[in-house]
């Protein structure tokens, strides 16, 4: 099965490149950035360096952009150097963080936000984005390339995220909510109470007083209510 793995990671703009930070090979306007930008945020993430897959992958991926392009990648411009190319949408959202002390790339926010529902920066990323990356990852026709990055989600959270793309923004705190139920055992108990409160919504298929119209993020760790309880 092909994936996007050379759409990234090649220098050639007329057979289509793949956004570096989503995977995506639609059609979309895209920007040229120096490879030397993804390995600068890489390099704050020394704690996640051991762990964490998509950190590993996204190292892999800047090593092969210069193997492939044959250019040193140290330097602040593009030209004379190994590039990828990134969306629009993507852009912008690495631009407004990437300046921050500890930065993670969006398919971290999302994979760390599916699997535990948890904050891992103030806030659980916005539903739209949400829904903008499922469609990314999984968007897929037959004899077409297979998004590289799908294939660092497990089966259950491929599906999860099929399930997203076609989901009103108010209708994915509960979907999201009982994948995880499912993926810890349908268990009566957790450790946090807002876990507990949004896992009882879905399950009786109540509103989400949390998500309104337009507030699409999660609350944070700052308003999380400690101390478990059964859902």
């Amino acid at each position: 099965m092909q994936s996007t793995w050379a759409a990234i990671v090649r220098a050639d703009k007329e057979h289509g490149r793949a956004c570096v930070y989503c995977g995506s090979l639609a059609g979309h306007a895209q920007k040229s950035i120096p490879v030397s930008q993804v390995e600068k945020i890489l390099a704050k993430q020394r704690t996640l360096s051991r762990q964490d897959n998509i950190h590993r992958t996204m190292h892999n991926i800047c090593q092969a952009a210069h193997d492939e392009q044959g250019l040193d990648g140290g330097g602040p411009e593009t030209e004379g150097h190994a590039t990828f190319s990134s969306c629009v949408c993507c852009h912008h959202w690495v631009q407004r963080r990437c300046k921050k002390k500890m930065y993670v790339f969006p398919l971290q926010v999302l994979a760390w936000d599916i699997g535990t529902m948890r904050a891992i920066a103030r806030k659980n990323m916005d539903h739209r984005v949400v829904r903008r990356l499922s469609q990314a990852l999984t968007a897929h026709t037959e004899g077409a390339e297979r998004n590289y990055y799908v294939f660092m989600f497990t089966k259950q959270q491929q599906d999860l995220m099929r399930e997203l793309c076609d989901l009103d923004i108010k209708d994915m705190t509960s979907h999201i909510s009982m994948h995880y139920h499912r993926q810890n055992g349908l268990s009566m108990f957790t450790t946090e109470s807002r876990l507990v409160e949004r896992i009882r919504r879905s399950l009786h298929d109540l509103p989400d007083p949390v998500s309104g119209p337009c507030t699409t993020e999660h609350e944070g760790p700052a308003t999380r209510q400690e101390g478990g309880g059964r859902a």
